[in-house]
């Protein structure tokens, strides 16, 4: 039988061990502040009424829809925060009436 020898193994394993518990335990100490949301920082967003100049004093205008005809499709969007209402495409390869009921349905 062979001895082993301890050279090119790069330490003890108790070195290693130790090293890799002081590095565990220093990240938890500064990094776990962060992930809990108890960091350095203040509780709220400090926002005050002139942070909200882009909301409006009047009621909000009734929606409008506008139509956007392209080559392929036609596509109607809302005021409302430019939300899609309906899209129908042109093509004669995509040409199925909408208004059909669905499969399986309950009348």
């Amino acid at each position: 039988m062979e001895e082993r020898s301890s050279e090119g193994q790069g330490g003890s394993g108790f070195g290693r061990w130790l090293l890799l518990a002081a590095a565990i335990v220093g990240l938890l100490y500064f990094a776990w502040p962060y992930i809990t949301g108890k960091g350095k920082g203040p509780d709220r967003q400090p926002l005050t009424q002139e942070d909200w100049g882009t909301v409006p004093d009047d009621p909000r205008p009734d929606e409008a829809t506008c139509e956007l005809k392209g080559a392929r499709s036609v596509m109607t969007v809302s005021t409302r925060g430019g939300a899609i209402k309906s899209a129908q495409m042109t093509d004669a390869k995509y040409a199925v009436k909408v208004d059909k009921p669905a499969r399986g349905s309950i009348s």
